[in-house]
């Protein structure tokens, strides 16, 4: 148990991209090219909304690890 809680930690939904390029092909043949958002001003609030919140909730798995052990 121990070593699957030190294993948790939040994905940023936005690092799709950084897959490789198999994998994003697989994504889009699964999900089709109607589920991106296309209005730029959009995509940049919710990328900085997701890396924000991936960085704080982050921070509190690192103290709740803590607390853990």
């Amino acid at each position: 148990m121990d070593e699957s809680i030190q294993a948790l930690s939040l994905k940023n939904s936005f690092d799709i991209g950084d897959l490789d390029a198999t994998k994003r092909a697989n994504y889009l043949a699964k999900n089709g090219q109607a589920i991106f958002e296309t209005n730029v001003e959009n995509i940049m609030l919710e990328y900085m909304a997701k890396a924000k919140e991936t960085e704080k909730l982050n921070k509190f798995l690192v103290g709740t690890k803590a607390l853990l052990f």
